[in-house]
């Protein structure tokens, strides 16, 4: 079992293919984790 600081890395091919339902193709998958982003032009500058 992974410590609490530490990350587990999988290969890619332990991954299992599921197929995803989509709220909003290609942008809101419905039922899973969803992070927003935002559009270039609404970024503030640095």
């Amino acid at each position: 079992m992974a410590k609490k600081d530490e990350l587990k890395l999988n290969c890619i091919n332990e991954v299992a293919a599921t197929e995803i339902s989509w709220l909003w193709h290609p942008y809101i998958p419905f039922g899973r984790y969803c992070q927003e982003k935002c559009a270039k032009r609404t970024r503030p500058k640095v």
